[in-house]
């Protein structure tokens, strides 16, 4: 008999389709609730980073939620204002993004997988 535990931590993927390069990273605000449905104040104590790379390890851009560092944190909110004019198009692009909570714990939420498309107009 043994007394293994098996944990599946897997946090959750958001696969985005057909992002056209040159558009704002990312247009939507996420949204923070706990288990109640209360907001998260993430002003309080919340670091944000998340690294953008292809397959192969090339890094593409690299975030963080210091200021202008891409990532901005609010009171139940995400926000991303990265510039993706330069970003290889065609092709998919691979990220995460991992929270340091006020206690100091690091804690990946998100998983990104990002089909990144060329647009008819350069950016």
């Amino acid at each position: 008999m043994s007394n293994a535990v098996e944990l599946n931590y897997s946090p959750v993927l958001v696969k985005i389709k057909d992002f056209p390069r040159g558009d704002t990273f990312l247009p939507d605000t996420l949204l923070v609730k706990d288990e109640q449905g209360n907001n998260i104040d993430l002003t309080a104590g919340y670091l944000a980073s998340m690294r953008i790379e292809k397959r192969d390890s090339t890094i593409i851009a690299t975030l963080t939620s210091a200021p202008l560092g891409g990532i901005a944190l609010g009171n139940g909110t995400i926000e991303f204002n990265v510039n993706t004019s330069t970003w290889p198009a065609p092709c998919t692009l691979y990220a995460d993004l991992q929270m340091t909570t006020p206690g100091g714990k690091i804690e990946t939420w998100l998983r990104f997988e990002i089909e990144v498309i060329r647009t008819i107009t350069p950016p």
